[in-house]
Formats: C-alpha cells, sequence, structure tokens
C-alpha cells in the first residue's frame, strides 16, 4: 500500500476510535504509523493527528509538543498550517497561558481570516487578559464568521452580560 492509502484507511480508523472513545489505541497505532520511512512525508499530518488525539485526553502538554512537531516538518501541508496554530491557541486556552494563546490565535487567523475557531479563541484569550472591547468584536467576527454557530454566539453574550455598557461601536 502507499502512504495515501495508509493515511486514507489510518484516518477512517481514527474516526471509528474517537467515536467509539477508544483514543488511545487510535494513538497507538498513528504513533506506530509515525516511524515508518515510507510515511516521512506525512509525518506532519500524523503529528497533527496525535496531537488532536492528546487534547481529547486533555493532555494538552503532549498535545502541544506534537503540534510544535508537526509545525516543523518541511512536509507540512498548508492546509493544516493554520489548523496547526488554532489548536495550539485551545491548548494554551486550557493551560491558562493566555498571551501565548493569543499569539497563536493570531498567528491563525493571519493565516486564515475566515476561520471562526481562531477568532472565538483569540476572543477568549482577551477575554482573560481584560481586553474587553477587543474580546467583544472578535467574538462578534467568530459569530459572523460560524453563522451564528452556538459557541461563539454563547461566548459573545456571556462577555456581554458579564459586561454590559462595555459594547463598542460596531
Amino acid at each position: 500500500k502507499t502512504a495515501d492509502d495508509r493515511i486514507g484507511a489510518l484516518s477512517a480508523v481514527l474516526k471509528v476510535c474517537i467515536a467509539e472513545n477508544n483514543l488511545m489505541e487510535g494513538h497507538t497505532i498513528t504513533e506506530c504509523l509515525l516511524n515508518e520511512p515510507m510515511m516521512i512525508f506525512q509525518r506532519s499530518r500524523l503529528l497533527f493527528w496525535l496531537g488532536d488525539l492528546s487534547e481529547h485526553l486533555y493532555d494538552f502538554d503532549r498535545a502541544i509538543g506534537y503540534y510544535c512537531r508537526s509545525l516543523a516538518c518541511a512536509s507540512r501541508p498548508d492546509e493544516l498550517h493554520h489548523a496547526i496554530w488554532c489548536n495550539l491557541g485551545f491548548c494554551w486556552l486550557y493551560k491558562m497561558d493566555f498571551r501565548t494563546a493569543e499569539q497563536c490565535c493570531r498567528r491563525t487567523v493571519d493565516l486564515a481570516p475566515m476561520a471562526w475557531e481562531g477568532w472565538k479563541n483569540l476572543g477568549v484569550s482577551l477575554e482573560h487578559q481584560q481586553q474587553i472591547e477587543e474580546a467583544f468584536l472578535v467574538y462578534f467576527k467568530a459569530v459572523v464568521l460560524s453563522r451564528g454557530r452556538a459557541v461563539p454566539v454563547m461566548h459573545l453574550t456571556r462577555l456581554s452580560q458579564r459586561h454590559p455598557g462595555v459594547v463598542p461601536d460596531v
């Protein structure tokens, strides 16, 4: 089988592992493929998936390590670049390092200005740093880009309730 065939099969297996909450099995299988020489050009994607699995396991230190290794790969696919930064921002939010999260999220929205998740994560980092007006604007942008998805709407609503009268001119 080719590396692309293996990636396709692994993607299907990981979906089942996540659906069945069998994350460690998915992690083990992915780790095995990571060390195969034929997978060298898929290394960044495999490391990204390992980071994602680690996030699901609430192992944010490990996830950050995988994402950083994924970023360092010369063979990193362009479509992964902003997703890696977005996930790094999310991990740093969980670790309550809001400045580092903000840096990652700003990188995300620079790379993918239409990615609502990056804007939502940026809003969370700004809110926790008491940058309320900018957080409001960023959450508002996430709501618009997501077409009203529940998560960014919830963040915007909560911020507006916690800080009435601080709503900037939109």
